[in-house]
């Protein structure tokens, strides 16, 4: 998206090579939070994940911490590679620390409820109608009202879906909000 913004707006070919660059890294780092955020989410159930050994607060630290480093980088990248190191000030860098930083929490925190609601296990993949219905059955009164809402969705759109439309879709939208904020900040 970046990268066709700098496109639109008549970037030469660095200025667009370096929004690309700028997205691909952000876009990787908030990737690996919700992996971290998903498999933190699996663990708190008691299922075994071999992505996050420690706490809860241990994992939302590193992914805060995946998401300064990313934002630093990619303010970094666009600026410097789009030949704009005149436009490159402290000021704006470590406000785009501190906005990767707000974007990782709230990927973390969406990824994580989507973990604990069981959107990152293929329970359900094998059942059909009849098994769903009998499970939902006999968990009546222990499932929540988000893993109603993320088994209906699996059964009804399958599990990669699910988890586009219950974490990726929330995360990219909450992402974009506090772009947006920052900028009028």
């Amino acid at each position: 998206m970046k990268g066709y913004k700098a496109l639109k707006s008549g970037s030469d070919a660095l200025g667009v090579i370096g929004a690309i660059l700028s997205g691909a890294i952000m876009g990787g780092a908030m990737g690996a939070v919700m992996v971290i955020g998903g498999a933190t989410g699996l663990a708190s159930l008691g299922l075994s994940t071999t992505i996050v050994g420690g706490s809860m607060l241990a994992a939302l630290g590193i992914s805060v911490g995946i998401g300064v480093g990313a934002g630093l980088l990619s303010y970094t990248s666009e600026t410097l590679i789009g030949h704009e190191t005149d436009n490159w000030d402290w000021t704006s860098f470590a406000m785009s620390g501190v906005m990767g930083g707000f974007q990782a929490a709230m990927t973390f925190g969406i990824a994580y409820a989507g973990g604990r609601a069981g959107l990152f296990t293929n329970k359900l993949t094998n059942m059909n109608s009849a098994e769903f219905m009998q499970y939902l059955f006999n968990s009546f009164g222990r499932i929540t009202n988000l893993q109603a809402i993320v088994y209906a969705t699996q059964m009804l759109v399958a599990n990669t879906i699910s988890r586009f439309l219950l974490t990726s879709a929330p995360a990219a939208i909450i992402r974009k909000l506090i772009e947006k904020l920052f900028q009028l900040g």
